[in-house]
């Protein structure tokens, strides 16, 4: 369901713009340290990232999704932070790489939205959804299906153990789930995953 790398690679660098750390506007342009993830994604589809700050990481993985909701019919992406204001940063960002489709995109652009809110994005010529959330600030019931989850900062997380196991139980078996954070202590739901994941678990 999900793309190759080379795919959003290509996709992400022709179609979007990103704010630099000089405020400027400019072409998205993977760094090292996303070019090296975005490989190591490739055909899996749960994945957990340790990331230091201000590496652009969660950018692209916005820009990921962002492109399977633009491509993919159907698709539902779904972005959930721990606190409101980086939930809003993260989809402020989405917002931004959608815009720049008008400098890039030749002709009529590839989406209309049926609405367009704080929180959700309605592509109504895939009929593809993106939302994003504050941990526990909704619960996905079972009429919710997943196809991509991306978990940010899942150590700072309230309940971290019962929420992330009702998101997870929300995404399609062939769906992704992303795990992205920077580390925080020891001993918790998240550093068990950790230690699982590193032994193949």
């Amino acid at each position: 369901m999900n793309h190759n790398s080379s795919f959003y690679r290509k996709a992400i660098e022709k179609l979007f713009y990103i704010v630099n750390k000089d405020m400027v506007s400019v072409p998205f342009k993977l760094n090292p340290p996303q070019d090296r993830m975005l490989k190591e994604l490739d055909g899996s589809r749960r994945d957990i990232i340790l990331k230091a700050r201000k590496e652009g990481i969660s950018s692209l993985i916005g820009a990921m999704f962002l492109v399977d909701w633009l491509t993919i019919e159907n698709i539902k992406c779904v972005m959930i932070s721990h606190e409101d204001k980086a939930t809003q940063r993260l989809f402020d960002r989405v917002r931004y790489f959608l815009d720049s489709l008008s400098r890039t995109w030749p002709g009529e652009l590839p989406y209309k939205t049926k609405y367009n809110s704080k929180y959700e994005i309605v592509n109504t010529v895939k009929n593809s959804t993106f939302y994003v959330g504050t941990a526990g600030a909704r619960a996905f019931g079972r009429g919710d299906d997943i196809h991509n989850l991306h978990v940010s900062e899942l150590p700072f997380w309230p309940e971290q153990e019962r929420l992330m196991l009702g998101l997870a139980n929300s995404v399609t078996p062939t769906g992704r789930i992303i795990i992205e954070t920077t580390a925080n202590g020891i001993g918790d739901y998240f550093y068990s995953m950790c230690v699982k994941a590193r032994s193949g678990n």
